[in-house]
């Protein structure tokens, strides 16, 4: 009876385990793929947004640059002052944020912005006044940050691109990785069911005959060894 009550055991617990383990480990797999996405998307996602702050910067930047390049021009001291220290200003900031250029890897990209950063400092060093050429400076500025617009909004444009392609390239893998380990879940049943549950089958019936004293019975394979030794107890008893 106790071997009786351990193959029925045994027969459940492998069935469970037919039904937790392949759902679990699927689970988990599409999890860490789903947070994988994820992670890409929202890397993706915050370089867009980075670079729409740069470009917020380098704009202003320009938009400074003409109002101080005016107030010189025009001699307005506060003015001068006020423009000035906000020109001082952002040239600290883009400079800080040259790390991130140099991470996007862009030639072109890091290029233009050091050419913006060296005309900031051309006219930060230039002396307020107004037959110092000031105000042309600041307007070669402008027409350096709109140049730099264009390749800038190329590069969001192309970030966005990639986005939505790695998101249908991520939903045609996350169908295929479904589908896959359906047909994985399908076949390890059938090899489990073959293998594993079948045998157990068998024993189970060939115990349950051998518990009623039919000491005839036979069984293949591994469990036989098993069975065998229980028989004996029973006979011997």
């Amino acid at each position: 009876m106790h071997l009786l009550q351990w193959l029925n055991n045994l027969r459940f617990s492998f069935k469970l385990a037919l039904l937790l383990v392949p759902c679990t480990a699927s689970f988990l797999g599409l999890a860490s793929w789903n947070a994988y996405v994820n992670v890409q998307t929202d890397t993706i996602n915050n370089t867009v947004e980075a670079a729409y702050r740069l470009r917020g910067v380098v704009l202003s930047s320009a938009f400074i640059a003409q109002h101080y390049g005016s107030a010189v021009e025009n001699q307005i001291p506060d003015t001068i002052m006020h423009k000035q220290q906000e020109l001082k200003d952002a040239y600290l900031h883009m400079s800080e944020l040259r790390d991130w250029i140099t991470a996007q890897n862009n030639d072109e990209f890091a290029t233009d912005y050091d050419e913006i950063l060296r005309q900031l400092d051309n006219i930060l060093a230039l002396p307020a006044r107004s037959n110092e050429g000031v105000s042309d400076e600041a307007g070669l500025l402008g027409d350096m940050a709109t140049a730099f617009n264009e390749v800038l909004q190329g590069y969001i444009d192309s970030l966005s691109s990639n986005n939505r392609q790695q998101q249908e390239m991520f939903e045609i893998l996350n169908i295929s990785v479904i589908i896959l380990g359906t047909l994985l879940l399908f076949i390890v049943l059938i090899v489990t069911r073959r293998v594993v549950l079948h045998p157990l089958q068998m024993a189970l019936g060939v115990t349950e005959a051998v518990a009623k004293g039919d000491l005839t019975q036979k069984i293949e394979g591994t469990i036989y060894f098993t069975i065998l030794k229980y028989r004996d107890m029973i006979y011997l008893k």
